[in-house]
């Protein structure tokens, strides 16, 4: 079973659970590295952690890009965006706008 941290701080403990204590919720307190300190650990629902979708891989990534399909095109037009909106792209546009202010004074 997945136990999560109860201070939300992504940091996920697996442990196995006997068949007879399945109808019970398990909470144990273990020590969180994110925080450096023991706190109380949650057992996932099991709807949940079924239903959790894996991350998109590399290939699938590249596939999308390559054909335009719907399917996995969220990752990478969100990746798109988050390096715009972080600067990997600035550079190109402080250039652009000198080169067409620039132009305009001539």
């Amino acid at each position: 079973v997945r136990l999560r941290s109860c201070i939300r701080s992504g940091y996920v403990y697996m442990t196995y659970i006997s068949p007879l204590k399945m109808r019970h919720r398990m909470v144990l307190r273990k020590h969180d590295p994110s925080v450096n300190k023991h706190v109380l650990f949650y057992q996932e629902d099991a709807s949940r952690s079924v239903s959790a979708a894996s991350p998109s891989s590399s290939h699938a990534l590249r596939y999308a890009r390559f054909t335009g399909t719907p399917r996995n095109m969220k990752p990478l037009i969100s990746a798109i965006q988050m390096a715009y909106e972080y600067g990997r792209f600035n550079a190109y546009d402080s250039t652009s706008s000198s080169l067409r202010g620039s132009s305009a004074t001539v």
